[in-house]
């Protein structure tokens, strides 16, 4: 299974209390940041401006990669309890 296919399974998948909280390391931090200042950018260019599909391609990878990040997390957490 991909990680794009991970990421759409468990946007789906119903959700469980007993597993709703997640440890969030550094690394997902600095992912947060990222994706945020990425969303920035594309917010703050116009969609006519040249440096907009270049904007919007580095917010939608950066939120992938947050996703997968977190995804990854919880399957660990899952495994190991």
């Amino acid at each position: 299974m991909t990680d794009f296919q991970r990421c759409q399974q468990a946007a789906t998948a119903p959700a469980c209390p007993e597993k709703a909280v997640l440890s969030l390391i550094p690394y997902h931090l600095e992912l947060i940041r990222a994706a945020s200042e990425a969303h920035r950018r594309v917010l703050n260019t116009r969609a006519t401006d040249p440096e907009w599909p270049e904007a919007h391609r580095a917010w939608l990878n950066a939120a992938e990669s947050l996703a997968v990040a977190i995804i990854h997390q919880a399957e660990r957490e899952a495994r190991h309890g």
